[in-house]
């Protein structure tokens, strides 16, 4: 099956202020035949920022549920408001949107949904609440509704629910994991508690997961910093948020894997960094806010993954060696049959 996330046609960026119509998510089979839909309703603004969705297995069941941020007025997949746990007594006629469109006051919910049904299964309150706008970077509404998710197995065996909420200062991360039709917590790791000062305003707008220590646990890769299995802080650059992300076995030569990141500011250009340790294996510094990068094998000649990033970067090879100029940043494939890949740019 496939699951659609429908945004308006004034959907915004949360920079932009004006007031959106609602966001769906749709389930169909393959042959095109319409399942269910889950309506956010007016209390989740529309835009690329609001809604990650996560669809896995997570309870062991042998069918996929759907996990997403909802809120006062949200219907699930079988018509009715939300009536679980905080969202029992919920107003769901209440409308929080401010004059500018923005939604910062009113409950926040994490909730599951069967995926057979689109039903809800189970809402708990969102971890973290927004607080104090301001504590996220600006107190409009921008940074404090930046949401990232990711599905981990945690404990080696079952997978977890990863929600994030913050990326420009403060940003904390939720471990959830969903048992007996429950949302049970894991952790949460607060860039904003002792001792995690150096895990803010370090993280990207994707975050990525791997086994970056061998322990046979999902580690979160948040930009510049990890975040351990268990919910503590594994490393942190210092090299600040990012717009893209790379993580594998790309230095074929180093033992375990590498991290590739280009950096929006502080003159930090790229970096390559050991995903265990956060040791910089090398770093191209440039002052222009390098918005987009790619890694992959497109060159025979030389071991491993070839690097590049736009601001006219060109192309590094797995030691850091300029081997020629930078081609298109968006997306590479596997397409002519042999083991190097191509660009895919546009149509």
């Amino acid at each position: 099956e496939i699951i659609v996330k429908w945004d308006p046609s004034n959907s915004k960026d949360n920079s932009q202020s004006g007031y959106t119509g609602n966001v769906y998510l749709d389930a169909y089979k393959l042959d095109g035949t319409f399942l269910w839909r889950i309506d956010l309703g007016k209390n989740i603004r529309a835009g690329a920022h609001y809604t990650q969705f996560l669809v896995y297995d997570f309870d062991g069941d042998g069918m996929a549920e759907v996990v997403c941020k909802t809120a006062p007025g949200t219907v699930d997949g079988e018509g009715g408001f939300l009536n679980e746990g905080p969202a029992a007594t919920s107003d769901h006629s209440a409308d929080y949107r401010n004059s500018s469109g923005y939604i910062l006051t009113g409950e926040e919910y994490l909730t599951v949904f069967n995926g057979l049904s689109g039903a809800e299964m189970a809402t708990v309150s969102y971890v973290p609440a927004r607080g104090k706008v301001s504590d996220w970077g600006d107190s409009y509404g921008n940074r404090v509704d930046r949401f990232l998710a990711g599905v981990a197995y945690l404990d080696g065996e079952r997978p977890s629910i990863v929600m994030a909420r913050g990326y420009y200062t403060r940003a904390v991360l939720a471990a959830w994991d969903c048992r007996d039709g429950m949302l049970v917590p894991r952790w949460v790791f607060d860039s904003k508690d002792n001792g995690n000062g150096a895990y803010a305003g370090q993280d990207n707008h994707q975050l990525s997961v791997a086994d970056v220590d061998g322990d046979d646990f999902d580690e979160i890769i948040y930009g510049s910093c990890v975040i351990d299995h268990d919910g503590k802080g594994l490393h942190s650059t210092g090299l600040g948020h990012g717009d893209a992300l790379h993580v594998g076995d790309l230095v074929p030569d180093r033992p375990g894997l590498e991290i590739f990141v280009p950096h929006e500011s502080g003159g930090n250009g790229v970096s390559l960094r050991d995903a265990h340790t956060g040791e910089i294996i090398w770093q191209r510094k440039n002052s222009n806010d390098i918005g987009r990068g790619l890694t992959a094998d497109v060159i025979a000649e030389y071991p491993g993954n070839e690097f590049w990033a736009s601001s006219g970067m060109g192309v590094y090879n797995s030691k850091g060696e300029i081997v020629g100029s930078g081609p298109s940043i968006n997306h590479v494939i596997w397409w002519d049959g042999d083991l190097l890949r191509e660009m895919l740019d546009g149509t």
